[in-house]
Order: structure tokens, then C-alpha cells, then sequence
């Protein structure tokens, strides 16, 4: 039996200052593993080996790499990475979500 991603974003909330954003409907979703992964080389278009079942953590350099990427491209990536199934997001360090990702999301 995993974490509930609603058990995780209420126990942490405050702490970590977590907000959701988009998604709402993944809330029940349960994290199998604790790990995190930080999806940069997904970003590159590298899918051979993509742990969705982790919370995928951007952060910084994968933000400041995904805004030189073309929307073409951006909107492929992101469309690879959600066919997966990911268990969800989190956008750290004060990062602005890229707007795609919180459409898809």
C-alpha cells in the first residue's frame, strides 16, 4: 500500500509550502515508491527509461532548459510524458509551471 498524493499535499502542506495547481482528480492516486525523479533528460526527448512512477520534481534547470525548447517540441515532450502516467509534479524553488504543463495536468 502506497501514499495517497492527497495525504502527502495535506501532511506537507504547510512545511513545504505545497499548493495544488492543476489536477485535482489525481488526488487519489498512490505513490508506490518514494523516490522522486527530476524529468530533465525526458525533456530532451530520452524515454528509455522514464520511473512515472515517482513524483517527478522539476526545478530550475529543467525550467530554464524546457523555455528554449519550441512549443512544437514542448507540446510533444510533454504528451510522451503524460502517456506514461506520471504520479504528478512538483514545481520547486519558486518556479513558475510551465503553462502547457498545467494544461495537460
Amino acid at each position: 500500500m502506497g501514499l495517497r498524493i492527497e495525504t502527502l499535499l495535506e501532511d506537507l502542506s504547510s512545511r513545504l509550502s505545497l499548493r495544488l495547481i492543476c489536477g485535482e482528480e489525481g488526488l487519489k492516486r498512490e505513490l508506490s515508491v518514494p523516490d522522486i525523479n527530476r524529468p530533465g533528460l525526458a525533456m530532451t526527448g530520452f524515454f528509455e527509461y522514464f520511473p512515472s512512477e515517482r513524483l517527478q520534481v522539476i526545478g530550475k534547470t529543467e525550467i530554464t532548459y524546457w523555455n528554449t525548447l519550441s512549443l512544437e517540441v514542448r507540446g510533444k515532450r510533454l504528451a510522451q510524458i503524460f502517456e506514461s502516467r506520471p504520479a504528478g509534479f512538483v514545481i520547486s524553488n519558486e518556479q513558475v509551471p510551465p503553462p502547457e504543463l498545467v494544461e495537460m495536468g
